[in-house]
């Protein structure tokens, strides 16, 4: 499951951007929106929890597929 970290921002072309180079008038992307300020906040937690979720998963992942290390001795 991927999730994104840009959900709160428009994402446009290349193209979108040189013609937004002309639009004087503003509002021209239009943005992911929420009905209040409260389920924005929620939106965004849940979000932030499983980038966190996401990366400890891979970072589990390259743990258990690398190779075991020597544990050196002391002298």
């Amino acid at each position: 499951m991927n999730q994104r970290t840009d959900f709160l921002v428009p994402t446009a072309s290349f193209l979108v951007g040189m013609g937004s180079l002309l639009n004087f008038s503003g509002g021209y992307f239009e943005y992911n929106q929420s009905h209040t300020p409260e389920q924005a906040d929620h939106r965004a937690l849940l979000n932030d929890f499983a980038m966190v979720g996401q990366d400890i998963r891979e970072a589990m992942i390259k743990i258990s597929e690398s190779p075991p290390k020597e544990l050196k001795k002391q002298h």
